[in-house]
């Protein structure tokens, strides 16, 4: 068979010796679970409450936890527990229960993204669903490996750095060297236009740059040399150096801007006697190399860092075409011979056989009646790095988005042009050389239901600056449609010329078919529980019958009217479960009344009176069984042992919450009392001699409950237990108070 196959066969080796955390609090289902998990190939440890899977679930030998939701009668369940371990260790946890139910989905969505299986998926689901848990964590490790690299150089960097919209012109990122470089914030940077970063009669210069590399869209950014003005008035002379990136979909340079305004002043001192070189040339970190038609003349300590040769090593080379790059030597050449002074990039090969990536900024000057070149040479190999780790980031991020069906967008109100990345335009099926949708096209491609209300929610968010979530459907040609999500967030004050709309595009197509998938199931176990639900109570009926026929038959020699009240009792939760839809638990008051009048009120009717105070409170299911036989066997003993021959008995039963225990509602206390004969002073529950003694005591210690008896002055017991009320009645029901029955 297919899911044999899928669940056959020999383990991963990394899977093989995996150890998996099985939470669950029934025995059977542990045994079962484990024994699947061991055939697999796991290792499997046990935790069968919420504090012991706390306990092991933050171990490093736990390399995947399955958690059940329902945990008995444990004060957390399945989802606190994993809240618990994940705010201390980060480890996929699949949640495998038998709840569908959509508001347990979204709950435990919020918690974990590592897997949701119902515990009668079949194996192919859950052992799938296993494979899938470690491989989401280490993607999420990725993510936010990239993301924190990519944070951690733009921020560190020395130098100043500057992010800028290509479209646009303004700044979108600096770093705090660049806040340094022009005495201001990282704040107050953002959002300028790169003009406003030059005095007044640069301005001219500066924008014929821009419009030059914008319209010739080549790397790298070609050098210039330029005057800054700061904020507080200064000038200063920087070197702009840059190439073109993809920052969130948005065509920037990231510019790198290195303040040489002291080199230039070296640079002047140079030209003025060779004696002034030498202690100069020690106040920069740049290497600086003197050289006639590439003969060596002179050189200083940086350099010689730089290339590793020493002045004694670069003076004995025949020419300097021997420290650079063969494929660099021609490029070099030609730019000596034809006497260029505009910076360029080369590479030059370091004594130890290391290729530098370095800049060559030449000035031709005349020293000791010759001319010469001066060359400053800056090490790029650390831009360079910068460089390529940027465009590596926003290569993961890309990577990131498409693997998630997410997209990011951006909408200037005040112009209407919309910025999409990649991936957008994927979930749209649209070339991106069509570029985004004009405004009438948005509506023409998503159905019309939603629709208005993401109008609104964008008026709104223009207008107030409230976010949004909506989800819309994209509709494409035969029927085909996907479902969207959508996130708006302001950026920047309302009505501001810089304010915008940012946020994302998911495809979440496959999310909302699950999510009716499970709404079909939800009505479907609903409608299945009724039915099951309804033929248990008329098999109950029959088997009532048949106790009943079999006690006609017996004649006087039986009694079996306690058993058919036992099973009554019974019969009545499943009457309750199968009474509507949706109904998990039973109300008490009403049940409770039912059993009394059943045992109580079918003979003996002038002479038993009933005195009982329930609240209208629903309770589980099983709590509900557990304490209708006892009530039933409580009242029939009464009936039986404390009705005298001639008069009348009082019968009180009272279920109310036990406040003083303090466990927020979770503690009940049942007292039941009869008036009449007193209880033989041998009858006990600590060693019952009867089987519905004995019956009682069981059920009690099933709930986790204790049990007193009194004799005098009247028969009382006085049971405690805990159980948990599950939500209002679902349907009004009046406390039977003071009933003669």
């Amino acid at each position: 068979m297919p899911g044999s196959q899928a669940t056959s066969g020999r383990l991963p080796e990394h899977e093989a010796h995996a150890t998996i955390l099985l939470v669950e609090d029934e025995a059977i289902l542990v045994l079962a679970q484990k024994t699947r998990l061991a055939s697999w190939g796991y290792r499997v440890e046990i935790a069968r409450d919420a504090a012991e899977a706390i306990e092991k679930g933050t171990s490093e030998e736990i390399d995947l936890i399955l958690m059940d939701i329902d945990l008995g009668p444990d004060l957390m369940d399945g989802t606190v527990a994993a809240q618990r371990i994940l705010e201390q260790r980060f480890v996929p946890i699949v949640f495998l229960t038998s709840h569908a139910e959509a508001a347990v989905v979204d709950r435990v969505e919020g918690i974990s993204s590592f897997g949701y299986v119902l515990k009668d998926s079949g194996e192919f689901v859950l052992r799938q669903s296993i494979k899938m848990a470690p491989r989401l964590r280490e993607l999420s490790k990725r993510q936010a490996r990239s993301e924190g690299l990519y944070t951690s150089l733009f921020a560190l960097a020395p130098d100043s750095i500057l992010v800028v919209d290509i479209a646009t012109g303004k700044l979108t990122q600096a770093n705090a060297a660049a806040a340094e470089l022009f005495e201001t914030s990282i704040e107050s940077l953002i959002g300028k236009h790169y003009t406003s970063l030059h005095p007044a009669r640069e301005h001219g210069r500066a924008e014929e740059a821009f419009a030059y590399e914008r319209a010739r869209g080549m790397d790298p950014i070609r050098p210039m040399e330029i005057q800054i003005e700061t904020s507080n008035g200064h000038e200063r002379t920087v070197e702009i150096r840059g190439t073109r990136i993809t920052l969130d979909g948005v065509k920037s340079i990231l510019a790198h801007i290195r303040d040489v305004t002291e080199k230039r002043k070296i640079d002047a001192l140079l030209s003025e006697e060779r004696a002034r070189f030498e202690s100069l040339s020690k106040l920069t970190f740049e290497g600086i190399l003197i050289h006639r038609n590439g003969r060596f003349i002179d050189a200083n300590e940086s350099f010689e860092r730089l290339s590793g040769y020493s002045r004694g090593e670069l003076a004995g080379m025949e020419s300097l075409r021997g420290i650079i790059e063969g494929s660099e030597v021609p490029g070099v050449r030609e730019a000596i011979r034809g006497g260029m002074e505009e910076p360029y990039e080369t590479q030059i090969v370091r004594r130890d056989g290391t290729v530098l990536p370095v800049e060559m900024r030449p000035r031709i000057v005349t020293w000791n009646g010759e001319e010469v070149r001066v060359v400053v040479v800056r090490d790029l190999s650390r831009e360079k790095q910068l460089a390529a780790s940027l465009k590596a980031s926003v290569a993961d991020l890309e990577r990131a988005q498409r693997i998630g069906k997410i997209g990011n967008w951006k909408l200037e109100p005040s112009t209407g042009i919309a910025e999409w990345s990649d991936e957008i335009f994927r979930i749209h099926e649209r070339d991106p050389a069509e570029g985004t949708f004009l405004p009438g096209e948005y509506q023409e491609a998503y159905q019309p239901e939603p629709w208005p209300e993401f109008e609104e929610a964008n008026r709104i968010a223009i207008q107030k600056g409230i976010p949004y979530r909506v989800r819309l459907k994209l509709h494409f040609p035969q029927g085909r449609i996907k479902w969207i999500e959508s996130i708006g967030e302001p950026d920047g004050e309302v009505g501001s010329p810089d304010f915008v709309l940012r946020g994302t595009l998911q495809e979440i197509t496959e999310t909302v078919m699950r999510e009716e998938r499970l709404e079909r199931l939800v009505l479907e176990k609903d409608l299945l529980m009724r039915e099951v639900n309804h033929r248990a109570k008329n098999n109950l009926a029959i088997v009532q019958s048949l106790i009943a026929l079999k006690e006609s038959d017996l004649g006087a020699t039986a009694d079996l009217r306690d058993v058919i009240n036992q099973v009554e009792a019974v019969r009545k939760v499943h009457e309750e479960l199968s009474f509507e839809t949706g109904v998990q638990g039973i109300e008490m008051s009403a049940y409770i009344g039912d059993l009394l009048q059943n045992v109580l009120g079918s003979e003996h009717r002038d002479r038993v009176t009933v005195v009982a105070s329930v609240p209208s409170v629903i309770f589980p299911a099983r709590t509900a069984v557990s304490m209708g036989v006892m009530i039933n066997e409580i009242a029939t003993n009464a009936l039986k042992h404390g009705l005298p021959e001639s008069g009348s008995m009082e019968f009180h039963l009272t279920l109310s919450a036990d406040d003083e225990a303090g466990s927020g509602g979770e503690s009940w206390i049942l007292t039941a009392c009869n008036t009449g004969k007193p209880m033989p002073p041998e009858v006990n529950f600590d060693s019952p001699s009867s089987m519905g003694h004995s019956l009682i005591a069981a059920l009690v210690d099933q709930m986790d409950g204790s049990i007193e008896l009194m004799h005098e002055p009247e028969p009382t017991i006085t049971i405690r237990f805990k159980t948990t009320p599950i939500g209002e009645p679902a349907r009004a029901a009046q406390s039977p108070s003071d009933r003669s029955v």
